[in-house]
């Protein structure tokens, strides 16, 4: 799982949202609704790892 989540990429700002979640796949649809909405991220991750 580790190797799965190094590959995970994506752009940050200053200012936007913090968005955690239970899993690594609901992150990524999160992360992928929240960009198609214009809503800026600022830190993006799945509980219990940092």
């Amino acid at each position: 799982m580790k190797k799965d989540i190094e590959h995970i990429i994506f752009q940050t700002v200053k200012e936007g949202i913090i968005v955690k979640a239970d899993t690594l796949v609901l992150l990524e649809v999160l992360i992928k609704m929240l960009r198609n909405r214009n809503i800026p991220i600022k830190k993006a991750g799945v509980w219990g790892y940092k």
